[in-house]
């Protein structure tokens, strides 16, 4: 009787002790899995959005390839963010969200050129604002926490943002503009290309930061931070001589019908304009 309670026991005991073992192994293995194959992806994914990041500024502007890759941009922006959010937590998922807003709103920007926004794109622009808000006031949980790394970054961070979503939301929601046309006519043409290299900066700084290409934190951050500010500058710089703009204008001529033309045709209509008003200003002075 004895024996068979034994042999009872321990086969139960053994069936369930594999059992277990078997189901917490397979998950663990599972998990780690998962894990290093979003690993793996996540730094492609960013690699792969700084390349076509850097593609846009030599494509033809306008064209078909440019918008393609343009959408695939904005798509593997959200893959970035998915993987991210996987990898980094709360913390890396409000530094990819708020990447996510500039490529987002960038694209919408140029929509909004030819037509009134809709539901989905005035929600993008309110639910940008919520996120800069949480952004900026983390920034003083983080600081009570004494995590000062996170903290500058998320505080400098929050005050870019804060301030373009309050700019937004009243230029784009309630049509009522905060902030004065620098570029005349040709506003949009910036604004959208700035926002896209905007989104580049998180995108490199998660890259770095979950990578530790950095042994300090802080760097990961102000590392790509500084370049993507530099890429900004040197675009801004080339599209200003491309479309001879000697410097901003806050009194630029309008064109009639610049949503209905091609790009390219503004881009010389742009240059013929620019080059008249210096021959008429050279005319002035002699």
């Amino acid at each position: 009787m004895l024996e068979k309670a034994h042999y009872i026991c321990h086969r139960k005991l053994s069936h369930y002790d594999f059992t277990t073992i078997k189901q917490t192994f397979f998950k663990n293995k599972q998990t780690l899995m998962a894990h290093k194959v979003i690993l793996f992806i996540h730094p492609i994914v960013g690699f792969f959005i700084f390349l076509t990041g850097l593609l846009q500024i030599f494509l033809k502007k306008g064209g078909s390839f440019h918008k393609i890759v343009g959408k695939i941009y904005v798509s593997a922006w959200l893959l970035l963010l998915s993987t991210g959010a996987y990898l980094g937590g709360p913390i890396m998922t409000v530094i990819g969200l708020f990447g996510y807003y500039y490529a987002l709103t960038g694209s919408i920007v140029v929509r909004s050129k030819h037509r009134p926004l809709n539901k989905y794109e005035k929600a993008v622009f309110i639910g940008g604002g919520l996120v800069a808000a949480v952004m900026f006031l983390s920034s003083f949980v983080l600081l009570w926490l004494k995590d000062y790394s996170f903290a500058a970054v998320f505080f400098g961070f929050g005050i870019l943002f804060v301030r373009s979503a309050i700019q937004d939301i009243s230029k784009y929601i309630l049509q009522k503009p905060t902030k004065q046309q620098i570029y005349g006519t040709w506003d949009w043409y910036f604004e959208h290309f700035i926002r896209m290299f905007i989104s580049l900066i998180p995108a490199l700084t998660a890259f770095s930061s979950i990578r530790g290409l950095f042994k300090e934190m802080a760097l990961n951050f102000l590392i790509p931070t500084g370049l993507g500010i530099i890429l900004i500058l040197i675009a801004e710089k080339m599209y200003r001589v491309k479309l001879h703009i000697v410097k901003p204008s806050k009194t630029a001529k309008p064109m009639p019908n610049i949503i209905e033309r091609p790009l390219e045709t503004l881009e010389r209509e742009a240059i013929a304009q620019n080059s008249q008003l210096a021959k008429t200003s050279q005319a002035k002075v002699k």
